[in-house]
């Protein structure tokens, strides 16, 4: 009886850990780093939380030496970017 309580309490800890990983968020430090690692050189401006149709985004903005105004909806939940708008100097 005591392994099976042992192994009831493993299974459910490991459960827990795999439910929290994948419920993990990224920070908007990782965000930015995320708009970093995507336009080297990249200077953030700004972040803004928001909810795109029911999707919970980071909004940064940011500029390089040849973009003049870029903006990334990046996903909180994934970390993937989900859209781009980027203008160039000209």
């Amino acid at each position: 009886m005591k392994k099976i309580v042992t192994k009831i309490a493993l299974c459910t800890l490991t459960l827990l850990f795999a439910a929290s990983v994948a419920f993990a968020n990224i920070s908007r430090d990782e965000a930015a780093n995320i708009v970093r690692s995507e336009y080297p050189g990249a200077q953030i401006l700004e972040i803004e939380y928001d909810v795109e149709h029911g999707v919970e985004v980071y909004e940064v903005k940011f500029r390089t030496e040849t973009i003049r105004k870029g903006e990334v909806e990046i996903s909180v939940a994934t970390g993937e970017i989900i859209s781009r708008e980027i203008k160039t100097h000209r």
